[in-house]
Order: C-alpha cells, then sequence, then structure tokens
C-alpha cells in the first residue's frame, strides 16, 4: 500500500489486483445473475421446444429399438 497526495492509501502490486479481480467478478456475476432474471419469451419458447424435440426423439428411439427386438426375437 502506499499513500497518495490525498492522504488516503492506494492499494499496489498483488493487492491492487487482487482487489481488480475482485471487483471484475462482483461485477460479471450482477451481469449473469441481471440476464438470467431477463430471459426473453423468445429464449424461454426456444428452450421449451428443445426440450420438446429432445422427448420427441427419445420416444422415436424407444420405438424403434422396439422394432429391432421385435425382429430379432422372430
Amino acid at each position: 500500500m502506499s499513500i497518495d497526495e490525498a492522504g488516503s492509501t492506494r492499494l499496489t502490486g498483488d493487492a491492487a489486483w487482487k482487489a481488480h479481480r475482485d471487483e471484475l467478478d462482483k461485477r460479471n456475476a450482477a451481469a449473469k445473475k441481471k440476464a438470467a432474471d431477463h430471459k426473453s419469451a423468445d429464449s424461454l419458447a426456444a428452450a421449451a421446444r428443445e426440450r420438446r424435440l429432445a422427448k420427441d426423439e427419445s420416444t422415436q428411439l424407444d420405438a424403434l429399438n422396439e422394432r429391432i427386438a421385435e425382429g430379432r426375437d422372430s
């Protein structure tokens, strides 16, 4: 630490770097929280569509696996 012209302490070296890093981490966390809190209707709809498509694909794969298994049993 050093003292500037106004008489207040100023961080230097590793302490300054760590303080700067911590401040960036706080800002990044706040930005991520704000983004998560304000998801658009479009992004929510897209996520729901992806879930529906994944469920449909799973259903199709199950049906195909059943057909394959029936073919082996014959």
